[in-house]
């Protein structure tokens, strides 16, 4: 059987394999040509070799992403598991949530990081919601659901020291309100200490053996 099948105009690579249960079946994907069908081919009976879990899992992202998310509040801070949930919520699971979670490609992740950048989030965004992506594709190789980590290759924008811009309501929104109330509250305290030195430094200069208030 032909490694690929020219269909409507399209190329797709094509294998043929038997899964656990011995039942014979089909992978195709779309590919740019026949050598590029051949090689794609080539790839997956590579991964076919390390088992057809992968192949035989039929969840989509959005569906492992709950089962992800599931141990990760074991495992992670609350903090910090409020974080995944809001950066899932927010850019993941409406670019990626429905396809298959096998069927995800690494061009496809690209195309998710460029659209993050498109939409003028900034640098930290992106590269923080592509780490906790591929930390769960790491979680989807480990349980035996991926066989390669499609998040791995994904050219990412260069990471700003410092922004001056002012954040977004949605980059807001990754964090928890107990968090928000937290940072509102330290900056207010700042600022009273700050008006504090100023005025004990003014009073020293007029009284020098005035001393500090803890």
């Amino acid at each position: 059987m032909a490694n690929y099948v020219e269909r409507n105009g399209k190329i797709y690579a094509r294998k043929v394999y038997r899964d656990s249960k011995g039942k014979k079946k089909q992978i195709w994907r779309v590919a740019e040509s026949r050598s590029d069908a051949k090689q794609i081919v080539r790839e997956i009976e590579n991964e076919l070799q390390r088992g057809t879990e992968s192949f035989e899992n039929r969840d989509t992202l959005n569906e492992f992403l709950d089962k992800f998310l599931d141990t990760a509040k074991q495992t992670v801070s609350p903090r910090t598991y409020e974080d995944y949930v809001g950066l899932f919520r927010l850019y993941v699971r409406p670019a990626l949530g429905t396809k298959k979670l096998s069927a995800v490609q690494p061009l496809e992740v690209q195309k998710f990081v460029n659209g993050m950048v498109n939409r003028g989030l900034s640098p930290r965004t992106v590269r923080y919601t592509h780490g906790v992506l591929q930390r769960a594709f790491k979680r989807a190789i480990r349980w035996k659901l991926l066989v390669s980590n499609p998040a791995s290759e994904v050219e990412l924008p260069k990471n700003v020291r410092r922004e001056m811009t002012r954040r977004s309501g949605n980059q807001f929104a990754t964090r928890p309100a107990s968090w928000l109330v937290l940072r509102l509250g330290g900056i207010y305290d700042s600022y009273r200490r700050c008006s504090y030195d100023r005025f004990l430094a003014s009073c020293q200069r007029w009284h020098p053996g005035s001393q500090r208030r803890n």
